[in-house]
């Protein structure tokens, strides 16, 4: 199936379809040492330990503005809590989303912590090394969550993690996935 992808210089952020304000997400996350996580009320409030390496998250935004569009949605993983820096990648995703027509409130009000992912994205040890992004308004958090499931180089880490709004087994998982992968992946992930 041919798709309209375009990337950042850098290769960084990845856009499938070129019109939308609605969509499907993927973040690739950097952790830079093992930790354990409290993510929010999930399992009780049990910290979940979580490995130095790489992690995918899987989301959507499916508003077409406000918070739950996916340039805000995007940008809102991208801010952290308090004083604490931005992700690096915040300021490249501002030029790429304006570049791209990809909507997204320029001084958002402060962050909190609402989903199971905030509480991973909001630490310092934590860095959104990546995002791919489809902008078709379909909700396609279930197919990419089971394709991305069937991989070898991918892990589920607590059932149910990051997927309390959904019946996917896990939206967050742990990857061995090379650079290779990544981009055999933005191929390989179904789109309708």
């Amino acid at each position: 199936m041919d798709r309209d992808v375009t990337s950042n210089a850098s290769e960084t952020i990845t856009a499938i379809g070129d019109k939308g304000q609605a969509g499907t997400y993927l973040l690739h996350i950097a952790l830079d040492q093992d930790i354990m996580v409290k993510f929010g009320q999930f399992q009780g409030g049990e910290p979940v330990a979580l490995a130095a390496g790489s992690y995918l998250y899987v989301g959507s935004a499916l508003g077409k503005s406000g918070s739950s569009s996916l340039g805000n949605r995007l940008q809102r993983h991208l801010l952290r809590t308090g004083m604490k820096p931005d992700h690096q990648l915040s300021s490249v995703f501002r030029l790429y989303a304006s570049n791209i027509g990809l909507h997204y409130v320029d001084n958002p009000s402060p962050k909190t912590l609402f989903w199971n992912i905030d509480y991973l994205v909001d630490l310092q040890q934590a860095e959104v090394s990546r995002i791919l992004f489809d902008r078709s308004g379909q909700n396609l958090e279930s197919a990419w969550t089971e394709f991305i499931i069937k991989q070898d180089y991918s892990e589920i880490i607590r059932k149910g993690l990051g997927a309390h709004d959904s019946d996917d087994k896990t939206h967050l998982f742990f990857t061995s996935m090379s650079n290779d992968q990544w981009n055999e992946l933005i191929l390989q992930l179904p789109v309708q």
